[in-house]
């Protein structure tokens, strides 16, 4: 099936039809003279009422008037009541009900349902013509049939109606693999397609003339799509598979800090619901995933986040801070200092009106520049460094400020 014809599909299913999987299931049979458009109808009722047999008020036994052309259709409780309310007790497997009616002239009439929407839309309800042996699939459509006379016939029609596919699902494990949808499918009929589409209306794997139990296998976790076919009717079901693989992305709300300084360390983990924190100086933290840290001693350390949950499912992420010496000297405002680094050149904007001490050092912490700044603008160059990651430190008499600059 075409990419543009299955979206088609789901748009004009998603839009137009509506269903139940709990509550009473109403199919409203009719029978229509064409000619004279006179109909009659019966209403059966699956999951209301506690039995099949008739029981009043549950059940309206239909009363024919043999007198009249009018057509008249009805359906037989067990007990072998015609009714033209009848309602069939608790929809658990597949149910046939037996038909009749009454035609008080010839002509030609129209068999149909006017009410199905309530019904799970794997249910299939088929119209059983004994005499021609023909099963008529209701949901695609009427079927009509031409009578020379008038005549009552109680023992021609059926209703069958079959038990909605049950889908269920197994989760994804910890590598994201082998998750399994499952239809147990009643085995009164045979689907002539069951197809699974990914979210983007790709086809992943299909089954022809299948019924019974069957599955798709090796998936991963996400949003599918299950197109059922039976003849030219076809139904859509989204399907969600769930997972337990942990996707970890750590981070620190500063990478280059004082000694004594104040980090905030965060973690976006999915599926996830215990965390254990390293921090690289013998510090431990668990239980939660977000939380503060300092550093009494300046040095570079490598922080762990192990991430687990309830599945056996666990992922880590690392990342190293960088902790300096602290001078005991105020921070210089930001709002006193500007910085802009673009190339290998940067421009510093002193509105502090104090003479700076510009060094800047790599990320071993190797001096690699120092020289005063004592213009409001100024303009430094450094041609013959790589690129990459560099501290910047700016000093002055009343305070200090440290940034991190990457040349490229």
């Amino acid at each position: 099936m075409k990419k543009i014809g299955l979206l088609f599909l789901l748009l004009s299913f998603f839009s137009t039809s509506t269903f139940a999987n709990v509550g009473k299931k109403q199919i409203r049979l009719r029978i229509l003279d064409t000619l004279s458009t006179v109909y009659d109808e019966t209403n059966i009722y699956l999951d209301l009422g506690s039995t099949s047999a008739y029981s009043y008020p549950e059940d309206g036994q239909k009363i024919v008037d043999t007198s009249s052309g009018a057509p008249y259709i009805y359906s037989f409780t067990s007990n072998n009541i015609p009714c033209f309310s009848n309602s069939y007790g608790n929809f658990t497997n597949p149910v046939s009900i037996p038909i009749g009616f009454r035609v008080g002239s010839s002509g030609t009439f129209r068999f149909m349902t006017t009410f199905l929407d309530n019904f799970d839309a794997t249910s299939i309800v088929q119209l059983e013509d004994k005499t021609l042996g023909v099963f008529h699939d209701l949901r695609q459509g009427d079927f009509e049939l031409a009578f020379a006379q008038a005549q009552t016939d109680d023992n021609r029609f059926v209703l069958h109606v079959s038990y909605p596919a049950i889908i269920s699902t197994a989760d994804a494990d910890c590598n994201n693999t082998n998750a399994i949808i499952t239809i147990t499918q009643d085995t009164s009929i045979v689907w002539s397609l069951c197809a699974l589409y990914d979210d983007s209306l790709n086809l992943l794997n299909s089954f022809s003339n299948i019924n019974g139990v069957f599955n798709f296998a090796s998936l991963t976790e996400g949003n599918y799509n299950l197109v059922f076919a039976f003849g030219v009717y076809t139904t859509i079901f989204p399907v969600s598979v769930n997972g337990h693989q942990i996707v970890v992305d750590a981070m620190a709300s500063k990478y280059y800090a004082a000694v004594d300084e104040s980090i905030h360390f965060s973690v976006l983990a999915s599926h996830a619901n215990h965390f254990v924190w390293d921090f690289g100086d013998g510090t431990l933290i668990t239980g939660v995933a977000n939380t503060d840290n300092y550093y009494p001693t300046a040095g570079e350390y490598l922080v762990t986040i192990t991430c687990s949950n309830n599945y056996g499912c666990s992922a880590m992420d690392t990342f190293s801070v960088f902790i300096a010496a602290s001078t005991g000297v105020p921070t210089l405002s930001d709002n006193a200092i500007s910085i802009n680094a673009k190339g290998k050149s940067i421009t510093i904007l002193n509105r502090s009106q104090e003479e700076l001490t510009f060094q800047l050092f790599n990320t071993a912490g190797s001096l690699l520049d120092s020289r005063m700044i004592t213009t409001p603008t100024s303009d430094i160059n450094l041609p013959s460094l790589t690129s990459g990651l560099y501290i910047l430190q700016l000093k002055s008499t009343n305070g200090n400020l440290t940034k991190k600059i990457f040349f490229n």
